[in-house]
């Protein structure tokens, strides 16, 4: 092909991956737009609280048929204020856009890593971010009006760019800071021996919540020493949607303290696993990729509660999937199976509600706890693989490799 043929299919896939995003956003913005938002009202609500000089940690803030704790770090009010000064669903539709870029992003991201071919890699990325804002994760976090894809968005270019302009570890530290549940990413770097991000990231989370404390002081007193010590703010642990293992334990209804005891002890297996995935495999040719899933998983599994729309992490890992699949191709059913659980979300086809949950059969923890579950089978095959194999030579993430001498 001459070099106007390959300047014209450029041209053309450049438009197709547009016309992907653009789509993907338009379906983002009707998930959002004619939803009740409930998580974007409380988020308004706790803006309208704190500019009145209130403690917003005391406030019960009216939604929809509902009232609800703000229940984030004080940190989280300076974007959310940003946001949602302006009219609810101007800002929605605003957080809306920002995070159908941060997925593209996340998902353009692993497709890179994965893809030898950068136009190729873009195509994939943007089909996955369309068909993605189908799936039950992204469908909730839209309709809820949620920042969960904001946070995917600063983990994944934190742990996933190469050459980053940035200290490794602050966006994490910064998500960390509006959000608890990105913290455990530091275990990515942590489990790599790449302690310079580690240190970065507890800076960035220590200056967020020290300016977010110089702001608010009471505020900040209030959540850090009471409100984050109190569960019952964010929520029935049984509730179906609560797709972490101490959700589906408390589905199992133990007697006493032994679904407490037994979370513990699997969240501490979860962590060590997740650590030895991503130590073992960071000298392999893909290791920050499964590297990055593993902690992920850990993240949300380990979690007292993850609600379904948490997982948005969901989107790039089924991506991963295909092109590992695309490699072993006895093996294409992984991602088809993976992508049509997070696409149908079984779990609310269940009795639920009103503690209904605990009655669950042995059969609907199956179809009930399928998030869970396919976290917990995908972080045990890298396992066995990560232990498996003898890892090649390779840089570790930021790195550059020297030239290889090769033959004339």
């Amino acid at each position: 092909m001459g070099i106007e043929g390959r300047t014209g299919a450029s041209a053309r896939a450049r438009r197709v991956v547009y016309a992907l995003v653009a789509g993907a956003a338009v379906v983002a913005l009707a998930f959002a737009l004619t939803s009740p938002l409930i998580d974007a009202q409380v988020y308004r609500g706790g803006v309208e609280v704190w500019l009145s000089g209130q403690d917003v940690y005391r406030a019960s803030i009216p939604t929809s048929g509902v009232n609800l704790p703000f229940t984030y770090p004080p940190f989280a009010m300076f974007p959310l204020l940003v946001l949602f000064t302006p009219p609810l669903y101007v800002g929605a539709a605003l957080l809306t856009l920002l995070g159908v870029a941060a997925l593209f992003a996340a998902c353009l991201l692993v497709a890179r890593r994965l893809d030898v071919d950068p136009g190729r890699a873009l195509l994939v990325a943007a089909g996955a971010t369309l068909v993605g804002t189908l799936s039950e994760p992204l469908r909730g976090t839209l309709q809820f009006g949620q920042i969960n894809l904001l946070l995917l968005g600063l983990v994944a270019v934190d742990c996933l760019s190469k050459n980053p302009r940035w200290p490794r570890g602050v966006l994490i530290g910064v998500a960390a800071a509006i959000k608890l549940t990105p913290a455990g990413f530091l275990l990515f770097f942590a489990a790599r021996r790449q302690w310079r991000p580690v240190f970065a990231g507890i800076a960035s989370f220590a200056v967020c919540t020290g300016l977010a404390w110089a702001v608010m002081p009471s505020g900040s007193t209030d959540f850090w020493f009471r409100a984050v010590l109190d569960p019952s703010r964010v929520g029935g642990l049984a509730y179906a949607g609560n797709q972490s293992l101490r959700g589906v334990l408390e589905r199992f209804d133990l007697p006493g303290s032994t679904g407490k005891l037994l979370w513990l002890v699997l969240a501490a297996v979860v962590v060590v696993v997740a650590a030895l995935v991503a130590h073992r495999t960071r000298e392999d040719e893909h290791g920050e990729v499964t590297a990055w899933f593993a902690v992920a998983a850990a993240a949300l599994l380990i979690s007292p509660v993850s609600w379904d729309h948490h997982w948005v992490y969901a989107v790039p890992f089924v991506l991963a999937l295909g092109y590992w699949a695309a490699a072993h191709r006895q093996r294409l059913w992984a991602p088809v199976l993976a992508g049509a659980l997070f696409l149908f979300g079984l779990h609310w086809l269940l009795p639920r509600e009103q503690e209904r949950e605990r009655q669950w059969a042995l059969w609907q923890h199956l179809p009930g706890d399928s998030f869970v579950l396919v976290a917990l089978v995908g972080l045990g095959v890298a396992f066995v693989m990560a232990h498996r194999r003898r890892p090649a030579s390779r840089p570790a993430v930021g790195e550059n490799p020297e030239p290889a001498l090769t033959a004339p």
